[in-house]
């Protein structure tokens, strides 16, 4: 309603959920990523970063050391107002790109085989098996990756559960999404 109010109806496209496999056409048709959300972390700025996008994000996003490398280069964090928002977006429009190293190597960092290997970098050298088990509330898609790389190491037995009340491998309703999802698991 707001849209029409505003007069905005050519400008703004309300279009609801994307999927996964459409989403990307979505990084590619912009200049700049805009994610002014107030959340800890989100993999969607990873993405863009990944795609070669500029992004303009919330001041609450948890940025790590990696992260950091990027700020004010491909990565404008601002206070998520108007006016910190709009000045983020002309650096990111307007600023020069000049990266230390390549971004490719700064994101490799954020790959599931990375964290694998730093997850069990932190484990000495087994004599058997390690069993393990993730305990999840439900099928998550980027997961997977994650869950293939454990399961490629032979030193793991792997055992992944879901405690999704609607059941997997179905399409079901879900009220978190609003619309039917059948999980590709």
């Amino acid at each position: 309603q707001l849209i029409s109010e505003l007069g905005l109806q050519n400008r703004v496209k309300m279009v609801g959920f994307i999927p996964e496999e459409d989403l990307f056409d979505y990084y590619m048709n912009c200049d700049v990523f805009i994610h002014p959300d107030w959340v800890d972390f989100d993999l969607t700025l990873l993405e863009a970063l990944a795609l070669g996008k500029k992004v303009v994000c919330s001041s609450e996003v948890e940025l790590d050391e990696y992260l950091k490398e990027l700020e004010n280069v491909r990565l404008f964090p601002a206070y998520p107002d108007v006016p910190n928002m709009r000045s983020s977006l002309l650096r990111a429009l307007y600023g020069e790109i000049k990266l230390k190293r390549p971004i490719e190597e700064i994101l490799d960092s954020y790959t599931w085989e990375s964290y694998v290997k730093k997850l069990f970098g932190y484990f000495p050298n087994q004599q058997k098996k390690i069993r393990l088990a993730i305990l999840a509330s439900h099928p998550i898609e980027y997961q997977g990756p994650f869950f293939r790389k454990l399961a490629e190491n032979p030193d793991i037995d792997l055992h992944v559960y879901y405690c999704w009340k609607f059941g997997v491998g179905k399409e079901t309703y879900d009220p978190g999404f609003n619309q039917k999802i059948q999980w590709d698991i």
